[in-house]
């Protein structure tokens, strides 16, 4: 990863560890939320790089030094964890409200959202909050202020507990949908490729994968200025990239 992709990755990270966001960034900048999302963007367009004199008030917003941001790119270049671990694969599917407490904190809901919507209890909540911060999912600090400890696109393993308990199902009822309203869309696409121009188009998914990452909107919280109204305008979606050698006469053989 180049240098300027690491400090702003880790910048864009730093924003969300604060709970701050954009808006707030761009405010203290004085510039328009567009640039800062432009700023932000995983396209790395050239003519979007940001100046040591950007990054050095990007810096002065989150409180931190230049120097702070460099210490903390370069240990989170040390080691970026691609896959679950196979403990934490297995905590994950030993119980559905673990598996959906995790990935409600993953995509920025609060500890008390997710203890409303899968209507668990104090004791509960507390006790599937340590198991994550005992696997090194998210560190638990107090007031429930959560940190998480993984990359947002962190992979399944190959074969591994997660895949074989919910990708099925998921699959499955994924594809119920008749993927004919605005917010659904779907295109299956085929042909013959060699393996350069796999490589090529993989890479290319992947900028659209980190785009989506970067696109998602912070669920704000109660506490926000943000009205029930606005919130309620937000859909939560999922987008399922795949590919894989397969025929559409596959379709028909049994398996």
């Amino acid at each position: 990863m180049a240098v300027e992709r690491l400090l702003i990755e880790t910048l864009k990270k730093k924003i969300r560890h604060q709970n701050k966001n954009y808006e707030q960034l761009a405010e203290y900048l004085k510039v328009s939320l567009p640039t800062i999302k432009k700023m932000f963007s995983s396209k790395g367009n050239k003519k979007n790089n940001i100046s040591l004199e950007r990054l050095g008030k990007c810096c002065d917003f989150l409180q931190i030094t230049f120097f702070d941001l460099v210490k903390m790119a370069k240990e989170e270049n040390a080691f970026v964890q691609k896959y679950f671990t196979q403990q934490q694969e297995e905590i994950l599917t030993s119980n559905d409200n673990i598996f959906y407490l995790f990935f409600m904190l993953m995509n920025n809901h609060s500890a008390q959202d997710a203890k409303i919507k899968l209507k668990l209890n104090d004791n509960e909540l507390d006790n599937y909050l340590l198991k994550l911060d005992k696997i090194k999912l998210i560190e638990l600090h107090p007031e429930q202020k959560i940190k998480i400890m993984v990359p947002p696109n962190i992979l399944w393993i190959p074969d591994g507990a997660l895949r074989s308990y919910y990708a099925t199902a998921l699959s499955k009822k994924f594809f119920k949908a008749k993927f004919n309203s605005e917010s659904e869309y779907i295109r299956i696409l085929r042909g013959h490729f060699s393996e350069k121009k796999l490589k090529t188009l993989f890479s290319k998914l992947d900028i659209v994968v980190n785009e989506i990452s970067d696109s998602r909107e912070m669920i704000s919280s109660k506490d926000d200025d943000e009205d029930d109204r606005t919130r309620e305008d937000k859909q939560e979606m999922t987008f399922l990239l795949a590919s894989r050698p397969f025929s559409l006469t596959d379709i028909l053989k049994s398996d």
